[in-house]
């Protein structure tokens, strides 16, 4: 079933190091420069969210145009995880605007192992294409119901809405703190392929869910999500 309740954690108080969220150590190859941008979706206060969370804004800047294009393409290019996270690597930089197949549309069936709220307003969702998480099994991939574009935006909130629908309506949510999905439940996806420059290695997720460590092992994500139910 898709509505549950989610487990909360506790708000954090003060930076946190060393967290299980997109924050996480990268695998191999991560630059500085990759990791001072990924800094953007980390711990940039540790204060709540505002209560209404399907009205918050955007505030990120890498590849900002990029994230806050939605898709219009009418029909799926690509409809599976693994069709997706094995593209290949497209030639953008942290300012591209969408590009080659980030202009696909993608749509399949996945489910959810662990979410959170990044500083930039972005819900990340972790889901895979097992009904429970296998470590070394599952084909995982990072999507993103994006923050709004402005306050009078109503086609990234809805979207939003959507997404707190399924997971019991909270008021509140910690930022960056990965809440770990106890019985992961499925979705249906629709968004466009987006390279995302600032872990082309890979990294988001975490490692304190059950099963293992829930993280992706590439830069491909869906951002933004177009819908979700």
């Amino acid at each position: 079933m898709k509505i549950m309740k989610p487990i909360f954690v506790t708000v954090m108080l003060g930076l946190v190091a060393g967290c299980a969220t997109t924050g996480a150590r990268r695998p191999g190859g991560q630059t500085e420069a990759q990791e001072m941008r990924e800094n953007e979706e980390m711990i940039l206060s540790a204060s709540p969210a505002a209560a209404n969370l399907s009205d918050l804004l955007f505030e990120g800047s890498t590849r900002k145009d990029a994230k806050l294009t939605m898709v219009t393409a009418s029909g799926a290019s690509y409809t599976s995880i693994t069709a997706v996270t094995t593209l290949p690597k497209p030639a953008v930089n942290s300012t591209s605007p969408r590009t080659g197949v980030e202009t696909n549309l993608a749509t399949f069936s996945a489910w959810v192992y662990a979410y959170n709220l990044p500083d930039d307003n972005d819900f990340h969702i972790i889901i895979g294409d097992t009904a429970t998480f296998q470590a070394g099994a599952t084909h995982l991939i990072n999507i993103e119901v994006s923050g709004r574009p402005n306050s009078s935006d109503t086609t990234f909130k809805a979207v939003r809405v959507a997404f707190l629908n399924l997971i019991g309506n909270p008021s509140t949510m910690s930022h960056n703190t990965y809440t770990c999905v106890a019985t992961p439940f499925v979705i249906t996806v629709s968004g466009g392929p987006f390279w995302d420059t600032s872990h082309p290695s890979g990294g988001s997720g975490t490692s304190t869910c059950p099963g293992g460590t829930v993280k992706t092992s590439n830069g491909w994500e869906l951002h933004p999500v177009t819908a979700i139910n």
